[in-house]
């Protein structure tokens, strides 16, 4: 009696267990077969069925809402291929909605490089949320079929996949249907290999309401009202940090990342084939590639075909040619020496000058650092005049102008100085650890210098990147 006693709820126990593993188990649905749509599948009766392939143009769709059991749960996947020009869009949000609902939840589908000359209009290349967390590099190209996954949980966590690379991650947005539409007019989207999976309801139990405090609210803003780029070009693999921590906390944050390279002397990369490794092993993730310059012999160093590799290159001028004729680098005390304050302050300018004027970068880092030696009296040294030079050489070779987010530089009166002259801006951290921070001082200065989307730097396409249009000595 005792064993029945025992034995009778581990049976049912182990009953509850393979249904919840069976109900975890859902089979994946085929939307289209080559030949036929599943016939909850709608279209908008223009849609084409080429080779065995669907092919979408402007405005066609194909409303897969009635294959899924429930729209607020469900994992939808697919290869598509788009042509040069195309765009597309996965509309997860219920009808009732309102196309201005907040928070709603649209997949961009674009892999085709803008002119981002209008950036508040600019939704973002596939993968990114109308209104929210833009790719500003795509994972995938046109002309290349790229696998596509989106996974709608709780009615309110989207997950974005690439060629199988996590490249959204975000609560907070709202479903109630599967629609897929070709947005542009001269260009079609062609599909295959569609199905969907609903998800089981307990899903709905497994996120969290979203909390936001005054940073992600602004964030969000920035985002999906103003159409701000926030992309932050100063992140470093070093310490803890890793390629896969440093996505996950770009995704976290909703702040695109440019993963830089230190290149010069006695820095990791010191010739051509360190450039072609490291933006090997780069590319096709969701990141801008980047090139931190080291020193001033830097362009000797590489050559113009290998430095163009890079989304953008930038420097500074914490290594500098002293006094005594020594390289010095200006954040190891043991390498600095000032005997005349007023004296160095004049070298430091003009090294800047002479950077800005020559060597081809697109952003000036570090802007306005002083050693700690002499770093308490940074008002009393960087006097208008000198600020004027340094401000008046970046505008007058496009140089962008980066605001520090761990240096808490420059200050206010500098940007504002500096934006009425022209000059555009980014946003870095020069991380030294996994420890990146949420750009705190980066949107205190957009707030304050009341900075928007048409202030801030954007890399330039091939063929226009400083590199390429600037001439210079190098090693080839």
């Amino acid at each position: 009696m005792r064993t029945r006693q025992v034995l009778l709820p581990l049976v049912i126990l182990l009953s509850l267990l393979s249904a919840a593993a069976h109900a975890e188990e859902q089979p994946w649905i085929p939307l289209f077969d080559g030949k036929t749509l599943h016939k909850k599948v709608k279209t908008d009766g223009h849609v084409k069925i080429v080779n065995g392939r669907l092919e979408l143009k402007h405005n066609e769709y194909i409303d897969c809402s009635g294959a899924v059991d429930d729209c607020r749960n469900f994992d939808f996947s697919a290869e598509v291929m788009t042509e040069v020009g195309a765009e597309g869009y996965i509309d997860l949000m219920t009808p009732t909605g309102g196309s201005g609902a907040p928070f709603y939840a649209v997949v961009v589908i674009d892999n085709s490089p803008r002119d981002l000359t209008r950036v508040e209009s600019y939704c973002g290349m596939t993968g990114s949320l109308v209104l929210g967390p833009r790719q500003f590099k795509s994972v995938a190209k046109d002309g290349q079929w790229f696998k596509l996954r989106v996974r709608m949980e709780n009615n309110q966590h989207v997950q974005v996949w690439v060629n199988e690379i996590l490249v959204t991650d975000q609560s907070g947005r709202r479903g109630g249907r599967l629609n897929i539409t070709a947005g542009s007019q001269n260009a079609k989207i062609t599909l295959r290999n569609m199905r969907v999976q609903s998800l089981p309801a307990k899903a709905r139990q497994k996120t969290d309401p979203v909390v936001r405090d005054q940073i992600a609210k602004q964030v969000a803003y920035l985002q999906g009202v103003v159409g701000f780029p926030l992309i932050n070009y100063h992140i470093h693999l070093k310490g803890d940090l890793t390629l896969e921590k440093a996505l996950a906390h770009s995704r976290e944050t909703g702040v695109f990342y440019g993963i830089a390279a230190n290149a010069g002397v006695k820095f990791p990369i010191t010739n051509d084939q360190g450039i072609y490794d490291y933006v090997k092993k780069l590319e096709g993730q969701p990141c801008f590639i980047g090139m931190q310059a080291e020193g001033r012999e830097w362009p000797t160093l590489f050559s113009k075909e290998a430095i163009a590799k890079f989304d953008y290159i930038f420097t500074d001028a914490m290594t500098i040619v002293d006094h005594r004729g020594k390289r010095a680098r200006l954040w190891i005390p043991e390498e600095v020496d000032i005997p005349d304050k007023q004296a160095f302050m004049e070298l430091l300018v003009r090294t800047i000058e002479n950077i800005l004027d020559n060597e081809p970068v697109d952003i000036y880092a570090n802007p306005t650092y002083l050693p700690d030696v002499i770093a308490k009296e940074y008002d009393t040294l960087w006097t208008p005049e000198r600020l004027k030079r340094v401000i008046d050489a970046a505008a007058r070779n496009g140089v962008a102008i980066e605001i520090s987010n761990r240096l808490k530089l420059p200050k206010a009166a500098f940007i504002r100085q500096a934006r009425r002259a022209g000059i555009k801006f980014t946003i870095g951290t020069n991380n030294v650890d996994s420890n990146l921070g949420r750009e705190e001082y980066a949107l205190q200065m957009i707030r304050e210098c009341d900075l928007n989307c048409h202030d801030m730097f954007l890399p330039k396409p091939d063929g226009k990147k400083p590199i390429q249009v600037r001439g210079f000595k190098s090693k080839k």
